[in-house]
């Protein structure tokens, strides 16, 4: 099972009768189970549907959380070559009380 990114702003989720089932934002992870047509089947959220093969894309975005985790901050990013990197914002060990 592949997985794409929607590559346009908005996108309609379809079902087999072309009737919206819900809407997919940029960047959204889609697990593609089918592409063997000129829509492609595919499961967004848990949710399965059909999406033409030109809205998706090989790269996704980048990705920022910022977590508090009660002594200092962290930042953990998931860049768009599907890297992720943890930046710890905490004071040291020794310089806490």
């Amino acid at each position: 099972m592949a997985i794409k990114y929607v590559a346009s702003f908005k996108e309609p989720l379809q079902d087999q009768q072309g009737r919206r089932k819900g809407m997919l934002l940029w960047g959204d992870p889609v697990h593609v189970l089918d592409s063997s047509g000129p829509s492609w089947r595919v499961r967004v959220r848990g949710v399965e549907g059909w999406i033409a093969p030109e809205k998706l894309s090989d790269r996704g975005l980048l990705e920022i959380y910022v977590i508090d985790v009660g002594q200092g901050d962290g930042v953990l990013m998931r860049t768009p070559d599907d890297k992720w990197h943890l930046i710890d914002g905490g004071v040291a060990n020794r310089a806490q009380m």
